[in-house]
């Protein structure tokens, strides 16, 4: 687990675990998974440093394995095919 824990995430969401994928003065990118209403959940979150306050720009949610599988092999395909 990373050295972080506060995360900025929805106040009703209680991390539980997470992982920073990259940090630096203005850009913040991390895996996190979190209890959510529905269950356990991985999110990829990236959010933008805004007058000192972390703000979302984006969020991929991963909460079923089969959805996962699909999105994956898509992803590896596409990388495979489009990127050095």
């Amino acid at each position: 687990m990373s050295e972080e824990t506060n995360y900025p995430v929805h106040d009703e969401l209680d991390v539980i675990e997470g992982e920073n994928v990259f940090k630096n003065d203005n850009w913040w990118k991390a895996v996190v998974v979190c209890d959510s209403w529905n269950g356990p959940e991985v999110n990829v979150y990236l959010w933008q440093n805004q007058d000192g306050r972390w703000k979302r720009k984006q969020k991929f949610k991963v909460d079923d394995k089969q959805e996962w599988l699909a999105t994956k092999s898509v992803i590896d395909e596409m990388v495979t095919e489009h990127v050095e």
